[in-house]
C-alpha cells in the first residue's frame, strides 16, 4: 500500500506541475470536469477514497502519522464536500479560476510539495 501512496505523490505533483507550467490548462480542465456534471461527485468521491486509502496505508509508510492525519483531513473535507453545497463549491469554483496565474502557480508549488511528500513518504 505504500507504494500506492507513492503513486498517488506522484500523480499530485504531475498536478502541481502542470499548473506551475500552464496554469490555464490545469483552470481549464477543472472547468470542463466541473461542466460534465460529474465534478461535485469526484469531489465527493476521490476526497473519500483517498481518505480512507491514507488512512489504511499510512502504518506502512515513513511517516505514518503524518500520513494519517492527510488521510483524515482528506476524508473530512470529502464529507464536507455535500455539507457545503453545490452552490457555495461552484462559488469558491469561480472565484478560484479567476484568480491571477501568479497565484494559481503559488497553489501548484504547494501541490508539488504536497506530492513529493507522499511520494517520499511512501518508498
Amino acid at each position: 500500500m505504500a507504494l500506492g501512496v507513492a503513486l498517488v505523490g506522484l500523480l499530485i505533483a504531475a498536478l502541481g506541475l502542470v499548473g506551475l507550467v500552464n496554469p490555464a490548462a490545469l483552470r481549464d480542465g477543472v472547468r470542463r470536469l466541473w461542466a460534465t456534471g460529474l465534478g461535485m461527485r469526484v469531489a465527493f468521491g476521490l476526497r473519500l477514497a483517498l481518505g480512507v486509502f491514507l488512512w489504511l496505508a499510512a502504518p506502512e509508510c515513513r511517516f505514518p502519522t503524518a500520513i494519517r492525519v492527510l488521510g483524515g483531513i482528506t476524508f473530512a473535507s470529502g464529507v464536507l464536500v455535500p455539507v457545503v453545497g453545490s452552490v457555495r463549491i461552484e462559488a469558491l469554483l469561480d472565484w478560484w479560476l479567476g484568480l491571477p496565474a501568479g497565484f494559481v502557480r503559488g497553489w501548484a508549488c504547494i501541490a508539488m510539495a504536497a506530492g513529493g511528500f507522499l511520494l517520499y513518504a511512501g518508498l
